[in-house]
């Protein structure tokens, strides 16, 4: 759920996250959970980006505690 200073979309980039030759959609959210941090992959299709499949993967799925800002920026 959108919750205030959250910042969904801090940072976006498209990348094929998966290997299978198309560009998935990679968003994060820096604020997310306090400042913890998340991110989110929408799987390329041949017809563009879906939800179907989407993962959200957060700071703490990943080991990370506290306020660690996973996701404020996509290399």
């Amino acid at each position: 759920a959108a919750e205030s200073k959250d910042w969904f979309g801090s940072a976006v980039r498209l990348a094929d996250a998966d290997g299978d030759g198309r560009a998935d959609l990679v968003a994060t959210a820096y604020g997310e959970n306090d400042a913890a941090g998340a991110l989110w992959v929408l799987r390329g299709t041949a017809s563009g980006l879906t939800t179907k499949g989407a993962r959200t993967v957060s700071a703490r799925q990943v080991g990370l505690r506290g306020q660690s800002n996973f996701g404020g920026t996509l290399a």
